[in-house]
């Protein structure tokens, strides 16, 4: 069946970074499905309505709507899923499950889901990493997203070793060890290309950008960004997109060109995704941009409008984007 299909091929388009591909055939399928997923293939439904929504096809909040009571399912489940990348594609569209905050508690539950094959073996402290590192904790993320690289190189999986290092290079930029975090980027960059991942490489190009600006390297952030930009439209990625246009935007705030920064951060927000966790992080992230802008410009109250705007997409209360606007609205004037 059409199920079974997208099922059998979630991973290829995945890893092959194909995701317009995958959305256009998924989301066709998906207009033609019953709201509720069929008794007993609930995992190729999340599957179908995952592609469609993560490639920006259809109504994402109506997609949302739809895959969201299917992921709460996802978390019950006392064994691993048939496709184990149901996993990577709930995880970007959710983001962690309610009661993330126990962390401890929730890597016993996930050691059970995610035991079996290397492959999957090796996703779970990967996952688990993202999960201290958003919870604010890098130091107890590292160890995680180590281990996930171990057991990916020992199987030679390229995709897995290319998002281990990229998780292993955030840490360590955000450590200030920037030649360790560009080493990092450097060799998933190599293996996004041996994989002709074109979302994969604009997603290591926008956070080597990331870097740059911590680093006040606006020259290289900014060729980083655009080139993160290019490689994410031939990935037909949006939301990585988005977040190319946000660091261009950050870049020319940096350099005094407000007006700039203005146009191209609201061209951002009003042609990003949204629906799911990942895509609206980078909406949250785009206002509090905006916010900054408005606040260089002396519009106070824009900024302050920004910065709530950005507390209201921002889903999880530990993600740094809450962190940042909450801190901005506390500060006088």
């Amino acid at each position: 069946t059409g199920l079974d299909i997208v099922s059998a091929l979630s991973w290829y388009w995945w890893r092959r970074g194909v995701r317009s591909e995958a959305a256009v055939l998924a989301g066709d399928l998906a207009a033609l499905l019953d709201p509720h997923p069929p008794p007993g293939r609930e995992e190729e439904y999340l599957l179908c309505v995952l592609n469609a929504a993560l490639g920006g096809a259809g109504d994402a909040a109506a997609l949302a709507a739809r895959f969201e009571p299917a992921a709460l399912m996802l978390f019950r489940l006392e064994r691993q899923p048939r496709q184990p990348v149901l996993f990577l594609l709930s995880a970007l569209a959710t983001g962690p499950p309610e009661g993330a905050a126990d962390v401890t508690a929730m890597a016993g539950q996930w050691d059970a889901m995610l035991h079996g094959d290397p492959w999957t073996n090796a996703l779970g402290p990967l996952g688990m990493g993202y999960v201290w590192l958003l919870s604010g904790q890098p130091a107890k993320a590292e160890p995680m997203f180590a281990e996930a690289l171990a057991g990916y190189r020992a199987i030679g999986e390229r995709w897995g070793m290319t998002n281990a290092l990229a998780a292993l290079a955030e840490v360590a930029d955000l450590r200030g060890d920037r030649t360790k975090s560009i080493a990092m980027i450097d060799e998933a960059l190599r293996m996004a290309g041996e994989l002709e991942s074109a979302a994969d490489t604009a997603d290591l190009l926008r956070l080597r950008g990331d870097g740059g600006i911590r680093a006040g390297d606006l020259d290289g952030a900014g060729a980083d960004y655009q080139r993160s930009a290019a490689a994410a439209r031939r990935a037909g990625a949006p939301d990585i997109l988005a977040a190319a246009r946000l660091g261009l935007a950050e870049v020319a705030r940096l350099r005094g060109y407000l007006a700039q920064a203005h146009e191209i951060a609201g061209a951002a927000l009003a042609e990003s995704p949204s629906g799911w966790f990942t895509a609206d992080a980078t909406r949250s992230e785009i206002s509090i941009a905006l916010g900054r802008i408005a606040q260089a410009e002396g519009d106070l109250d824009a900024a302050r409008e920004r910065y709530r705007q950005a507390l209201a997409v921002a889903g999880v209360p530990g993600m740094p984007a809450s962190s940042i606007a909450r801190e901005a609205l506390a500060r006088p004037g």
